[in-house]
């Protein structure tokens, strides 16, 4: 369906399930500088997401535009 390369965390597997959120290299490091962000926990929107992955940044002439994938459900 879509294709992100992904660059830490489970390549095969990187959202684990609901409560789980794959960023963006800039939103990780917004986020968390120097830190590793896998295991750390993002509030968004007062709600928390715990981070299972970092993403390569996604094309602009992507037609999905954001920073993270995060499951509704």
């Amino acid at each position: 369906m879509f294709s992100f390369k992904i660059v830490v965390g489970d390549k095969d597997n990187p959202i684990s399930g609901p409560g789980s959120t794959v960023i963006s290299r800039s939103s990780a490091n917004k986020y968390f500088a120097n830190e590793y962000p896998v295991g750390k926990i993002l509030e968004v929107n007062d709600i928390s997401v715990k981070v299972t992955g970092v993403m390569e940044e996604v094309p602009e002439n992507n037609h999905f535009n954001g920073n993270s994938l995060t499951p509704q459900c």
